[in-house]
């Protein structure tokens, strides 16, 4: 018996975890956070092959889970995170420094149903004239797709711990932008307003 509740008991913790406000425990709730960065080589590269491109940067989005109260406190935590995911500076196969820039923007969704297989995590919604292809559409949310050449020149943002050096560097080729300075500049980012709604919460600074 015992060894059956044990296993309930943890479960139901985990399930309603709760925090301290005032006098009232409040429940935490899942809430998924998206925020969106872009990524550069900055450096002299050491060498380079017929992949490297010069003028590319890199465009990332994460979803984050994290557990709040609410909408602010959950875009709180995924700011703090996002600020220390974009410290993160790695050395590409061609020898610059990798760096990222968080961009002005963050978003969160709150999960109804705790993480589990088949767990809606996140959704978003937005309006489109009826004239707009289904294509078009596609293309907004997830990028054209990409040609096996285009995949291939995201070799100047990974890892060289795992991919290796360029051995063979093209003497023939001349890099041009992008291979100044290995110094990355701190960015400033200025506090926005709090804004939440009930299922989507949205933070954007225009023309960032």
């Amino acid at each position: 018996m015992l060894g059956t509740l044990a296993p309930l008991a943890a479960e139901r913790q985990n399930r309603y975890a709760y925090t301290t406000f005032g006098e009232l425990g409040v429940p935490l709730r899942w809430f998924g956070v998206k925020t969106v960065y872009r990524s550069r080589a900055v450096g002299k590269p050491r060498a380079i092959d017929e992949l490297y491109d010069p003028t590319g940067t890199l465009v990332e989005e994460r979803v984050v889970l994290f557990r709040a109260r609410d909408h602010d406190e959950a875009i709180n935590k995924g700011e703090k995170e996002a600020k220390q995911y974009a410290k993160e500076v790695h050395t590409n196969p061609y020898g610059q420094s990798v760096v990222s820039r968080r961009l002005s923007a963050i978003e969160s969704f709150e999960v109804y149903d705790d993480p589990d297989h088949g767990t809606e995590v996140w959704s978003s919604t937005r309006l489109v004239q009826a004239s707009v292809p289904n294509n078009d559409i596609v293309n907004a949310v997830f990028g054209k797709v990409e040609t096996k050449a285009e995949r291939k020149r995201r070799k100047k943002y990974l890892n060289r711990e795992f991919s290796g050096d360029v051995k063979t560097p093209n003497t023939t080729l001349k890099p041009t932008s992008g291979a100044k300075s290995a110094k990355a500049k701190p960015v400033r980012r200025p506090r926005r307003s709090r804004l939440s709604v009930q299922s989507l919460s949205r933070r954007r600074k225009q023309g960032a």
